[in-house]
């Protein structure tokens, strides 16, 4: 009977934790017709050696991708590790299990 209530009362607290927390208005402005016609700035900072390995992981020469992307990484500091680059590769991809072999 305790063991019911406390679990009872265990629920009613993480629903109410969970209200508290989720009732805040989060709004985003939306876009004019100036910024979406911008392009992204994003794409334009990729180094052509990133681009060179995503071609080849795509063409499933998976070591060949790792190769570059050492080279891209040693010679751009700014650039996130190799794997973690890799792993944004199979994550927009679909392509994880030839990557993991």
């Amino acid at each position: 009977m305790i063991r019911s209530i406390l679990w009872g009362t265990a629920v009613l607290a993480a629903v109410f934790a969970c209200l508290i927390f989720t009732t805040n208005t989060v709004t985003a402005e939306p876009l004019s017709i100036e910024q979406s016609a911008k392009p992204a700035t994003g794409a334009a900072k990729i180094p052509p050696e990133v681009r060179d390995a995503m071609t080849r992981f795509q063409n499933r020469d998976v070591a060949g991708a790792v190769a570059v992307l050492d080279k891209a990484v040693e010679a751009n500091p700014d650039l996130p590790p190799t794997n973690v680059i890799m792993a944004q590769f199979c994550g927009t991809s679909q392509q994880a299990v030839p990557a993991v072999r």
